[in-house]
């Protein structure tokens, strides 16, 4: 069974739509140019202010705009004559995966309940921010509860939300990955989502109950882009944080003819080590999430209609790729 868990609450922006009076154009009369100005949006993150206007700039895919003590992000569009403003944080998660991800914002803060003169330490207390659930193909943005709350703060984790087969996974723990080097630090670091930097992270979520296999979880990939949308007051660049969700391992085929494929970590290709196996077809895209991408991993690839396997092997490791040979089996 899932733990129960709250939602807590991210926040409201208050915003105002001013619009100056027109006059009424009559038979023979112009309206007066001075009353004929048009409208601004303001937004505050209270009704007391500071309220900041907005500047709608449809040739720019995002802006970035003062809101209180934080940086906020809109997007203004067009669809089929209809105007449309979009506000929204400075990091956005996009899936790119065929799973539906639970996502939530880990955070731990102190709780001074008994002060050090009563001889006893201080207690940490979990503090957990649901985001909610994202589809495949979908993005979110993360709440800006999230991003302002310096003093605590928050890791981004996912799970798959998977409500059949009796399956349930753990949130997500970031993974070292073997073949990288770190520039920023050695050690294994969590996506904390108010310092963020362009970077590629491998998670894990395990399996914690269901039916037993041989690859007890799934492992995704986190990559972490930047874009720079503006300048702040001290004139230091401002960033739109893009987080894509992807899976660690794609089969992209082109051949005509469908094949059948196997991805093992034993270069046998025994059924035990047997990781996904499946049929493609031509222009189709396998995402694998049930191997470990940090272990040599083999192919086996059959295509269909008479042929049998030279080589059955090729082996993901430093973007080393041997070719497969097939030979004409009649």
């Amino acid at each position: 069974m899932q733990e129960r868990e709250t939602v807590k609450p991210s926040g409201k922006i208050r915003f105002a739509v001013i619009v100056s009076g027109r006059a009424s154009v009559q038979q023979g009369n112009t309206a007066n140019p001075q009353r004929s100005k048009t409208g601004c949006i303001q937004i505050s993150p209270s009704k007391d202010g500071p309220w900041t206007n907005m500047k709608l700039n449809y040739a720019v895919p995002a802006a970035c705009w003062r809101f209180g003590n934080c940086v906020i992000a809109s997007e203004a569009t067009v669809n089929e004559g209809n105007r449309y403003v979009s506000i929204r944080s400075l990091v956005s998660i996009t899936n790119t995966t065929n799973f539906v991800v639970d996502l939530r914002l880990r955070g731990r803060s102190v709780q001074s309940a008994l002060s050090n003169e009563q001889g006893k330490d201080s207690s940490f207390k979990e503090d957990q921010m649901l985001i909610g659930t994202l589809e495949p193909n979908s993005v979110v943005p993360v709440p800006l509860s999230g991003l302002s709350h310096l003093a605590v703060p928050y890791m981004l984790q996912l799970r798959p939300a998977i409500h059949h087969e009796h399956m349930n996974y753990s949130w997500s723990d970031v993974q070292e990955r073997r073949s990288q080097t770190e520039f920023r630090k050695a050690e294994i670091l969590d996506i904390c989502v108010s310092d963020l930097y362009e970077s590629e992270n491998l998670i894990f979520c395990s399996q914690i109950d269901g039916t037993s296999s041989s690859c007890p979880g799934l492992w995704f990939c986190l990559s972490i882009e930047a874009k720079e949308i503006g300048k702040d007051v001290h004139m230091d660049p401002v960033y739109d944080w893009s987080i894509v969700i992807k899976a660690p391992l794609c089969l992209s085929y082109y051949l005509p003819i469908s094949a059948h494929y196997t991805v093992s970590s034993n270069l046998l290709g025994d059924e035990d080590s047997s990781c996904s196996r499946g049929t493609l077809n031509p222009g189709e895209a396998v995402k694998v999430h049930n191997v470990d991408p940090r272990n040599p991993l083999y192919l086996s690839l059959i295509p269909h209609g008479g042929w049998e396997q030279m080589h059955v092997c090729i082996k993901f490791l430093s973007k080393i790729y041997d070719f497969l040979i097939f030979v004409a089996h009649y």
